[in-house]
């Protein structure tokens, strides 16, 4: 060998050059060789390419290595596996030239191994891969093709099982028009439609439909269609998928047959109830009026059980010539602003099923004052404590009005609770912590079997002739349907406990 290309091959790191005699022994080793079977070249020298080797790969290489020693050939691209010093397996190609004298004797060969061993696990791992995607190819439950310049090209066995006929062979290199009829169910060319779906998959990357095919026999079926487009390299082709639906359609074509009837039915019904339906709307807008007018009847009760008081006491005051100016001024102005209570009621009512309202930013401590400031004389009045814990300080977006409406109505489920139980001490505690706000009283609590329905409509445990019922149900349908809020009850310490829970 010449020496320079000697030299350019010895320092090539990713190989290992080699020398053997006529016997097969090396004679020189380059130190590449610890990279491939982890041993040093001076561990070498003295041994054959065969002492590296299971018995099994001596048997195969060591009679190719005879057919080119007897020939004296060059040795192309010999693939085999050396044992590494580990007990791992390498797999190498083998390139070499005989050595031969001026008199034509051979005397060994020069030769340079290449490690392959990684390609030959990646090529191993694709064909896995390979074997497992012709297997759900072929074991698919439905039918797959594979179209190529809009004809067939590949088929499973799922498709001739599917189309009833007796190998692939028969349906390959054809249109996919050939096993359709000439027109499909909506009037189109069967040879045109395909055309359109197959464009249509290939420009939205996809496309599912329904298609109306023909078996060998002859016989009309229906099949949900998937096409995909895929690129393997400068190659463009479209993976098919077929599914049988017949049953399904005919499923459907029934269903839609019995849903027409019922329909026809039901507009008879319909006709004949359309004078019976404008009664019971006509009642259910009364009805709706009535509850309107119980709650707003429900809210002014205080404020003006309120203005009442005052005034009471004004006159009593002028009765018994204690005029102070200062405190008929402060009363007065209470008077004003429970009047714009009730207004501000009315319109607060008039726009609950408005969708246009907007919510404020306000905290939980101020709307609870708002409220306090409307009740808060009545409840002293019935000898009603208020003790109050406020640790929240945080905005929140709400609808300042209706929770405060909220709160007035709990508050006054209380004092009316205290009156009809004759409560002494009575007392509620009001707290706030961020977005929550607690309201408990110590007013005996409900009945367990009362609890559970006190949200619902119309349910009522007041024995006036006005308790309707309508309250807490409108206050819950405020707090979790126009808030992002859950509003719930318990009973703890001899009481019962409101808690509003605000949302981000």
């Amino acid at each position: 060998m010449d020496k320079i290309k000697y030299k350019e091959l010895i320092t090539n790191v990713s190989d290992c050059l080699w020398e053997v005699d006529k016997n097969g022994t090396y004679t020189f080793c380059s130190e590449n060789v610890y990279h491939f079977l982890g041993f040093h070249s001076h561990e070498v020298i003295g041994k054959t390419p065969f002492d590296f080797m299971s018995e099994e790969e001596k048997k195969r290489v060591g009679q190719i290595f005879l057919n080119y020693i007897d020939k004296k050939e060059n040795i192309i691209d010999l693939e085999n596996t050396h044992l590494h010093k580990n007990g791992s397996e390498v797999t190498v190609t083998t390139n070499a030239i005989p050595i031969i004298d001026k008199d034509g004797n051979l005397l060994g060969y020069q030769g340079l191994d290449r490690d392959i061993t990684n390609s030959k696990r990646i090529e191993r791992e694709l064909q896995k891969q390979k074997d497992v995607l012709e297997i759900l190819f072929e074991k698919s439950s439905d039918g797959v093709s594979i179209l190529e310049n809009n004809h067939f090209i590949q088929h499973n066995e799922k498709i001739v099982s599917i189309l009833g006929y007796q190998s692939k062979k028969e349906l390959l290199d054809i249109h996919p028009s050939k096993l359709s009829p000439e027109f499909q169910p909506d009037g189109q060319s069967s040879f045109k439609k395909a055309e359109q779906m197959m464009n249509l998959a290939i420009k939205n990357e996809g496309h599912i439909f329904e298609w109306m095919h023909i078996r060998a026999n002859g016989e009309h079926f229906w099949a949900e269609i998937v096409l995909t487009p895929i690129s393997l390299g400068d190659k463009d082709i479209i993976h098919v998928v077929w599914r049988d639906i017949s049953k399904n359609k005919a499923m459907e074509i029934e269903l839609q047959n019995y849903t027409d009837q019922l329909n026809s039915k039901i507009e008879e019904e319909v006709e004949k109830n359309r004078k019976k339906d404008q009664h019971i709307l006509n009642q259910s807008r009364l009805a709706q009026m009535g509850e309107m007018i119980s709650m707003i009847a429900h809210q002014w009760r205080q404020p003006l059980s309120s203005i009442a008081a005052i005034s009471a006491t004004l006159s009593l005051d002028i009765t018994m010539d204690k005029y102070r100016e200062d405190f008929f001024q402060q009363r007065l102005n209470d008077i004003g602003e429970l009047s714009k209570h009730l207004s501000s009621t009315i319109d607060d009512f008039r726009d609950f099923y408005k969708p246009n309202k907007k919510q404020a930013l306000v905290t939980l401590d101020n709307v609870i004052q708002k409220a306090l400031n409307i009740i808060g004389n009545s409840l002293e009045n019935d000898n009603i404590r208020i003790t109050s814990d406020y640790s929240s300080d945080i905005e929140i977006s709400l609808f300042d009005n209706e929770i405060k409406q909220v709160l007035l109505n709990i508050l006054k489920n209380s004092q009316d609770n205290f009156k009809e139980k004759n409560i002494e001490k009575a007392r509620i505690n009001i707290s706030t912590k961020k977005n929550y706000i607690s309201i408990s009283d110590n007013g005996g609590g409900i009945a367990d079997n009362i609890l559970e329905k006190i949200f619902d409509p119309y349910f009522s445990t007041k024995c006036e002739k006005d308790g309707t019922g309508l309250g807490l149900y409108m206050s819950k349908m405020i707090i979790e349907e126009h808030h992002n809020a859950i509003l719930n009850v318990f009973n703890q310490d001899n009481g019962v406990c409101f808690t509003i829970e605000f949302f981000d």
